[in-house]
């Protein structure tokens, strides 16, 4: 008795079709989110790994404690004044002066963060990729993505107009981001590194349209950062693979030249000793015979 229905029958496909157009859109977002909080997730978990291993965030530890410090002594008028000469940067200082004040100004909230979001963000951002990536690559990251930011900002605000993506002289004055500009270089590098793309790519959206939208100096100084972040990482994975690649041609050229010597009959192959071999058993030669033509 023939069969009159499949058990899997095949789909049907729908009459109008912007209905599966409809379906792929309501699929998008769950398509990314799932991404997004495996990628999240996985930071935690592996954070937390590295802890149990022994490994601890001492760097990130100190800074916000200096942060905290530095939050302490700001609500008193004398420590005011001595933060303000360690740790404020902005364009309108001599270039000198305001190099001096990078390394402290991460410590040195801006007007538009508080100081706990300060101590929050570097906790966050420095302990997670300081037990991940290690303290000297959190270090080199941060300063230049510090530095970068700091000395690009200045120069749109000198240049003003006559640059693309220029500041205006009203900027001049304003403090820099403070620990923004290390925690979005570190940020962004660290997903970059572990291959967050869906994290990654959400950060530099978020990124970009804040300095579209906000033509001020804190836009375009995480706009800086992000790229220094970008940059680094891109330049190791792309050292990673020439060194890989280097490392597997020769010794595959050397391996595959390497041709097995040849025995000789005499040879024993139980205890590689030579042995005489007995005239029954020996090898014959070939003899070739040659008839002399008259």
């Amino acid at each position: 008795m023939p069969e009159s229905s499949s058990r899997h029958p095949e789909p049907v496909p729908s009459a109008d079709p912007r209905a599966d157009v409809v379906h792929a859109d309501r699929n998008l977002p769950r398509r990314y989110w799932r991404p997004l909080v495996g990628e999240l997730r996985a930071l935690v978990t592996d954070s937390l790994g590295a802890w149990r291993s022994g490994g601890r965030p001492w760097f990130a530890v100190v800074a916000c404690l200096l942060s905290a410090a530095v939050a302490a002594l700001w609500r008193e008028p004398h420590g005011r004044a001595v933060m303000m000469n360690v740790g404020d940067a902005y364009a309108r200082q001599p270039l000198g002066a305001e190099l001096a004040r990078v390394p402290g100004s991460v410590f040195v909230p801006t007007f538009d963060l508080p100081w706990w979001g300060a101590i929050v963000q570097l906790a966050a951002v420095l302990g997670v990729a300081e037990i991940l990536m290690g303290r000297r690559g959190l270090t080199v990251v941060g300063g230049l993505g510090q530095l970068a930011s700091t000395m690009l900002a200045r120069v749109m605000v000198t240049y003003g107009a006559a640059v693309p993506l220029g500041l205006p002289l009203s900027q001049a004055g304003v403090v820099d981001t403070g620990p923004s500009g290390i925690t979005t270089a570190v940020g962004v590098w660290l997903l970059a590194r572990r291959r967050g793309y869906a994290t990654l790519s959400a950060v530099i959206v978020v990124l970009t349209v804040a300095a579209v939208v906000q033509p001020n100096i804190d836009g375009r100084e995480h706009a800086t950062a992000m790229l220094v972040g970008l940059a680094i990482a891109v330049a190791q994975s792309c050292c990673e693979s020439w060194k890989r690649l280097h490392a597997v041609g020769p010794a595959f050229n050397a391996t595959s030249l390497q041709l097995p010597e040849p025995r000789d009959p005499a040879d024993c192959t139980t205890g590689g000793e030579r042995e005489a071999v007995p005239s029954d058993h020996a090898v014959p030669t070939l003899r070739r015979s040659y008839k002399v033509v008259s």
